[in-house]
């Protein structure tokens, strides 16, 4: 390397000047370690200093002009909209305005006053997206004709596609495409229903459709190309409003947090899918073509000169391309991805040892840095050129990754962790596809991108066929996971028809099904090559699991059950863990309830836990694991604390009331996902009545919201089940009874409420005789007036307006005998009157249910944690 660094400080020194190109090379040579700047990425460095010396700005690689400006992305700290107006003042045009970001269009001369606009924490250089590509014969593998001859072929599902480009689309109209619907960009910001702005960005687009209606040709198809981030936010809400319940996004972006599925980007693309999937979307990605162009290992530097070495001494990597191909480079590293504090630089170099190319974004642990560097650079010769990663300053970090993400294969490649973004999405209504060729199906794709994910999880989730005939590409001239995916998309449109009801996560979970490894998957195939099954009249399906409920267990829980959410469970379903049959009783066709047996739970171990339909039909469903773990190190304590207060005097028969939480835990501490808790995971217990959870077990164990309760009930009527503060899974409404005995079939279910959330309150005073049956029905009865119980305090919180029943009112604020520090008192009941229940979401109606077997009229309010 000595050699190297060496050359770089000769060409420092004498470079030679081209001719005609109005001043020195496209080259970073003579600028090493100058290209640092607290706002602007290194790009937008080497535009600005250009401008200043009158170089030919819009012949820089890397960025994108419109009218002599340079396309930018703001990422800003603040209000997103005084910014833009102080923006637009200084003659800056701005194409969109996101939660955090702001896309504009900006002078190279104007690039150095970015930093005296207030919020503008960091700019970039506009990326766009980047095409994942190195009747279709996978059809006939698949399994679709039969589906198709069934008559499931996308009929009545609005499918969408969003792509890089769509040229040649309307050619191949009534022939092998339908007419679309379309949402077209004629530039960044610039959303238009005109055809013709789809038709530009190549052709990449119309092949991918070409794939997705071979599989579902009847489908209603709705197409977008948009060309930023922000732009595709906007074609994912636009989607959202005609209705599209399945989007195949053959693309990828760069990368946007560490690997793992998070992001501190909210106008990101793993955003994007969430959105997307919280309305319904199911989602599918291509895995990404990086399995031969991704290094990923431990920060290794023997000789000590603080560049990174990719194998034994190696400080290059190479990269072969001929003259007029790209080269996109991206690295990033173990840090902090809100305020990073190990720089680290990365180079292109020449095989003499000249810097091509530099990206060197400082890293000081200020707020906004990040531990990303990227480059683009398209060479006048053909290589090879070296990838160079420099320690500037820092600790050195525990592992980097470097990728080539124009398709590029590195000489030293690691292609396990070569997940694209956001395929790498932890959503479970979101499916990133592998690829196998169709010739060979059962040999995957070496440059094929693979898992596990940075947190561990399994990618890609299934695997489709490439490398098959189109009118576009020709025959059998469309390699890559981006004919994978549309596969896949045209899977999911035809058991959506077939499946009406499937959440995104079903269907999802119902393909993973179908993978010929779903049993056994792994980083290479996820759950295998996706093969739809025959379909005979009155067979039993295939099950499918999304999830179990808990996720983890530990040592010695008791009672050891699971609750098992997925799709197409029949009567006679059993549960299997590890090839075994355990008791199990069918809740719904989404539900199993499980009984593990003592030797589950008796070691550390993991278990698969699997599904089996009887015949006819049916068949073992996709594997998930469930963790059988340590006892856990969170101060459950505070569990005990907050249960003794109110109901360590009930269990004593020291008083008599109601059971707040009920008489013990009916488990052991639980582990439950959850995004902002440490290992994005929290510690749960279950009671008759309710639930505690320690979300931030760092916080102060003293405080009244250490132990809470979360919105179990919010969660039952809407099936919204929180995992994140702002994350939600989708799932139906429980229709388990919500008040008298567990086998009632007269009063209302959690489930009968979903439609009564936005009943307007009662007057202040008003009697309560509303009443309300399982259906849901309201109606009055007069006679219920004789109970005098009126329409007490009114809460009007965002999004709720409803009024305590006076009962419930007073309960909630009386006194009474707790126990607390070891000692009986007589103190309120509760230290905030909403600690236990939570805000009211529904109005107080009387039912008719049965307790302890006998029918009697109970009055039911349903707040946010508990019904009363």
């Amino acid at each position: 390397m000595m050699l190297v660094i060496a050359c770089i400080l000769l060409v420092l020194t004498a470079l030679p000047v081209e001719a005609g190109n109005g001043g020195a090379p496209d080259r970073d040579s003579q600028h090493i370690g100058a290209l640092k700047d607290q706002v602007l990425d290194s790009e937008l460095v080497r535009i600005s200093r250009d401008s200043q010396i009158g170089r030919p700005t819009s012949e820089a690689h890397g960025a994108q002009f419109s009218g002599g400006r340079v396309a930018v992305t703001l990422q800003v700290a603040g209000d997103t909209a005084a910014t833009a107006a102080a923006l637009v003042q200084r003659g800056i045009s701005v194409a969109n305005i996101g939660q955090q970001s702001i896309e504009a269009f900006i002078s190279p001369e104007a690039l150095a006053t970015l930093a005296s606009i207030p919020g503008v924490q960091q700019a970039r250089a506009l990326q766009p997206p980047i095409g994942l590509t190195v009747v279709s014969q996978g059809a006939a593998i698949i399994g679709a004709p039969q589906w198709n001859q069934h008559g499931y072929t996308g009929v009545g599902v609005k499918v969408g596609v969003i792509d890089l480009g769509f040229t040649g689309f309307s050619a191949l109209i009534g022939s092998e495409l339908p007419v679309p619907t379309t949402h077209c960009y004629r530039g960044i910001g610039q959303p238009t229903s005109d055809m013709s702005a789809c038709e530009q960005g190549g052709v990449h687009g119309t092949a991918v459709t070409e794939t997705l209606m071979d599989i579902a040709p009847d489908a209603s198809l709705y197409i977008a190309n948009p060309q930023s981030l922000l732009d595709l936010h906007d074609a994912v809400s636009w989607m959202i409003s005609q209705g599209v319940t399945i989007i195949n996004h053959s693309v990828g972006w760069t990368w946007e947090g560490p690997g793992d599925g998070s992001s501190p980007y909210p106008d990101g693309a793993l955003a994007a899918v969430d959105q997307a999937v919280a309305a319904g979307i199911t989602w599918v990605n291509a895995a990404g073509n990086e399995g031969l162009s991704t290094w990923t290992g431990p920060w290794s530097d023997r000789d000590g000169d603080g560049v990174m070495e990719f194998s034994g001494n190696v400080e290059r990597n190479a990269i072969s391309v001929l003259s007029g191909n790209e080269i996109i480079l991206q690295a990033r590293w173990q840090d902090s991805w809100s305020n990073a504090a190990t720089d680290l630089d990365l180079y292109l170099v020449s095989a003499s040892g000249e810097v091509l190319r530099a990206s060197e974004k400082p890293q000081r642990g200020l707020a906004g840095q990040t531990p990303f560097e990227f480059l683009r650079f398209t060479p006048t010769t053909t290589g090879p050129f070296y990838a160079v990663v420099r320690l500037y300053g820092g600790t050195p970090p525990a592992w980097v990754q470097v990728q080539e993400f124009n398709g590029w294969s590195l000489a030293y490649s690691v292609p396990a962790g070569s997940i694209a973004n956001p395929a790498e999405s932890a959503s479970t209504g979101m499916l990133a596809v592998g690829a196998s060729p169709w010739n060979q199906p059962h040999v995957i794709q070496p440059f094929s991108s693979r898992g596990p994910t940075r947190d561990g999880r399994i990618k890609p989730d299934v695997v489709s066929l490439d490398s098959a005939d189109t009118v576009t590409y020709g025959p059998s001239g469309f390699p890559g996971t981006s004919q994978a995916s549309p596969h896949i998309a045209g899977m999911a449109a035809l058991v959506e028809q077939r499946f009406p009801t499937y959440h995104p996560d079903e269907i999802a979970a119902f393909l993973k099904a179908q993978g010929d490894r779903s049993a056994t998957p792994d980083n290479t195939w996820g759950a295998g090559l996706v093969r739809l099954p025959d379909i005979m009249d009155g067979q039993n399906p295939t099950p499918a699991i999304v999830t179990t409920t808990p996720s983890a267990l530990f040592l010695g829980t008791h009672p050891p059950m699971l609750t098992i959410s997925g799709a197409g469970f029949v009567s006679g379903a059993v549960a299997r863990v590890n090839g075994e049959d355990r008791a199990t009783t069918l809740i719904s066709p989404a539900a199993l309830s499980v009984t593990l047996v003592e030797r589950d739970i008796a070691a550390i171990a993991t278990l698969r836990v699997t599904v089996f339909n009887p015949e006819p039909g049916g068949g073992i469903s996709n594997g998930v694991d469930v963790k059988v773990l340590d006892a856990p190190t969170a101060d459950t304590s505070a569990f005990i604390r907050t249960w003794q207060r109110t109901d360590e005097p009930v269990h004593q028969m020291a008083v008599v009331r109601t059971w707040m939480w009920g008489d013990d835990p009916f488990t052991g501490p639980l582990i439950e996902p959850y995004a902002e808790s440490p290992g994005n995971q929290r510690v749960v217990q279950y009671y008759d009545k309710s639930r505690m959870e320690i979300t931030h077990p760092d916080a102060d164990a003293r405080q009244l919201w250490y132990v809470t309760n979360g919105l179990l009930v919010t969660e039952l009527i809407t099936g919204q089940m929180q995992v994140g503060d702002a994350s939600f899974e989708p799932h139906d409404p429980a229709a388990i009874n919500a008040a008298g005995d567990p086998d009632g079939t007269t009063g209302p279910t959690y489930a009968t409420f979903a439609g009564l959330l936005d009943t307007p309150p009662l007057d202040d005073g008003a009697v309560i005789v509303q009443q309300v049956d399982r259906a849901g029905t309201v109606t009055s009865d007069p006679n219920l007036a004789g109970y005098s119980v009126t329409a007490g305090f009114h809460v009007q919180q965002p999004g709720l307006d409803h009024r305590v029943a006076s009962v419930f009112w007073e309960f909630m604020n009386s006194d009474g005998l707790i126990y607390r520090d070891g000692e009986y008192v007589v103190d309120k009941l509760f230290e905030n009157p909403f600690y236990a229940t939570g805000y009211p979401i529904t109005e107080a109606y009387w039912t008719r249910v049965k307790v302890g077997g006998v029918e009697q009229n109970v009055l039911i309010q349903c707040f946010q944690r508990r019904c009363l």
